[in-house]
């Protein structure tokens, strides 16, 4: 078993904070009322949500680890 420390930041949110990230996603691509989501939207959303603030650069590879 590796004990080496887990270098880098924590992770702001939490898993169960990402999953109801990835479930608001995935409803929103779904969803034939809502527009195209852009990453300022989801910063947004998680602001609203979870009080995190992420850069929009940010957001892009939030998604690509987690949707």
């Amino acid at each position: 078993m590796n004990n080496k420390p887990i270098k880098g930041r924590p992770a702001k949110l939490t898993l169960q904070q990402l999953n109801t990230l990835s479930d608001y996603v995935k409803q929103s691509a779904s969803s034939s009322e809502a527009g195209r989501l852009m990453g300022e939207d989801i910063a947004q959303y998680i602001y609203d949500q979870f009080n995190v603030r992420y850069h929009t650069d940010h957001i892009y590879k939030l998604l690509k680890k987690r949707v």
